[in-house]
């Protein structure tokens, strides 16, 4: 199901974009310019069905788009930052 807005007569249909990073494929909000999320690419099909069920209002779409794929790739590299500094800190007793 698309939600489909009506602005001026025209038909606006809700995107999200679906692209291949590395070894990834992440989902973006063209809306928002906001990373929905991530995961391996031998998880493509779960993690799609997740997108479209998180958001079944919108209509999701495989791109390749370099500024797409630089934002999804600082998210990855964020988390997996985030993921080591708590490792570290727990190794550490903090």
């Amino acid at each position: 199901m698309i939600l489909k807005q009506y602005i001026g007569g025209n038909v606006k249909t809700k995107h999200i974009y679906l692209c291949h990073v590395d070894k990834y494929i992440g989902a973006y909000n063209p809306h928002t310019g906001e990373v929905i999320g991530y995961e391996t690419g031998d998880k493509f099909v779960p993690f799609v069905q997740n997108i479209l069920n998180k958001f079944p209002d919108y209509s999701p779409h495989n791109i390749i788009n370099e500024g797409v794929q630089e934002e999804i790739r600082k998210k990855i590299l964020l988390d997996i930052a985030k993921r080591e500094l708590q490792a570290i800190k727990k190794f550490n007793g903090h």
